[in-house]
């Protein structure tokens, strides 16, 4: 899959398509599942509900934001893939992590879960031709193409591993 052109997406999102490699998207998309998984894998369990300051997100809900994300990136690539014009809202990831707060879910499952939502995601853009990729949704009344998410995908999450590195670990 080729990187977007710029006029496939919204500026506020090229801050993450900015953070991916000059690589194959596969082979990126690849290690950049295994990385945060990984580097999530190494943090011993009394940091999973540590927050570097008051009003922080704990690395559990961080990492329920980036699977939350996931989930709406992969429904937003699956309606631009299928040419589907219906206004797509934006989504207040401050609401979802309220919501999500009385979750008792495990580390270890959310592991599971993530590497799930990766391989299906996988699915959906393995089995998008080139011309597929290009066709865009109706984000928040700006055009965002199938490829442009795959890569935001891959942005977001290199994002917050590198906040999480620098500040949680």
């Amino acid at each position: 899959m080729n990187p977007p052109k710029s006029n496939e997406h919204n500026t506020y999102f090229q801050r993450y398509i900015d953070l991916c490699e000059d690589t194959e998207f596969y082979d990126q998309y690849d290690k950049n599942t295994n990385n945060l998984v990984r580097f999530l894998e190494s943090l011993p369990v009394e940091k999973h509900q540590f927050a570097y300051a008051q009003g922080k997100w704990t690395i559990l809900q961080l990492f329920r934001h980036i699977i939350d994300c996931e989930r709406v990136f992969g429904y937003r690539a699956l309606v631009a893939a299928r040419g589907d014009s219906t206004p797509l809202p934006s989504f207040d990831e401050n609401n979802y992590a309220e919501a999500a707060a009385g979750e008792t879910t495990s580390m270890e499952n959310m592991l599971k879960e993530f590497t799930l939502l990766r391989q299906s995601n996988r699915f959906l853009f393995e089995n998008m031709s080139e011309e597929q990729s290009c066709f865009t949704a109706n984000v928040n009344c700006e055009p965002l193409s199938a490829r442009a998410i795959a890569f935001i995908m891959i942005g977001h999450v290199n994002h917050h591993l590198q906040v999480m590195k620098e500040r949680y670990s």
